[in-house]
């Protein structure tokens, strides 16, 4: 990858992993207070709005920092080759395709959240729906509503966002965002050209 455009990744990775602190900060403010032991999210008297405010932007942010890393495409020829190409930016930030950044699914359905609703209408003839709900997965409902019916489920226990069967773990995706962060901003302020090799001589 050329250095220009590397420099340019890894800033938008910065900028991105940003906001994922951002929207973190929301959510412990929405839930009451700073994260318990284990970094998982304290149930408190807080900000139903801002909760949710934080978790959508948590959850788009992580999104765009995996779309950065790993490329996406309408094709599996497109998304291949971009794969191939970002793996310049995901060795200069020291990222695996272990990562829990890997696939964070759930932003398309916060992005398109019309269509989900559209999609909850169509598919379930009882029109049963359940959303922005905070507390244990099965606290309504015994964990009876089809994954279509869930539009928004924060599990407090287990630090889970849930949305329409996809999930994304909070203290996971965090760890790693903090852990790339310092990375992406050193190496997003270092020169965007090659350093002439002086040594040598003769």
């Amino acid at each position: 990858m050329d250095l220009m455009l590397l420099r340019a990744f890894q800033e938008q990775v910065a900028y991105s992993c940003r906001a994922v602190v951002l929207g973190l900060a929301d959510i412990q403010t929405g839930l009451g207070g700073p994260p318990e032991t284990g970094n998982r999210p304290n149930v408190g008297r807080g900000d139903g709005t801002r909760l949710w405010y934080g978790v959508q932007n948590f959850v788009i942010g992580a999104g765009n920092v995996s779309k950065a890393l790993w490329g996406t495409g309408r094709s599996e020829e497109e998304r291949k080759r971009r794969y191939i190409e970002r793996q310049d930016l995901r060795n200069s930030l020291k990222v695996t395709d272990a990562s829990p950044l890997r696939t964070i699914k759930i932003r398309n359905d916060f992005e398109h959240l019309d269509e989900r609703i559209e999609d909850w209408w169509a598919k379930d003839p009882n029109h049963n729906r359940v959303g922005l709900i905070v507390g244990p997965r099965n606290s309504i409902g015994g964990g009876g509503f089809h994954n279509t019916s869930v539009l928004r489920w924060i599990d407090p226990s287990t630090g889970n966002v849930i949305f329409w069967g996809n999930e994304l773990n909070i203290p996971q995706v965090t760890t790693e965002v903090q852990r790339i962060l310092p990375i992406a901003e050193t190496e997003s302020r270092k020169p965007h050209w090659e350093t002439p090799n002086i040594s040598g001589g003769g």
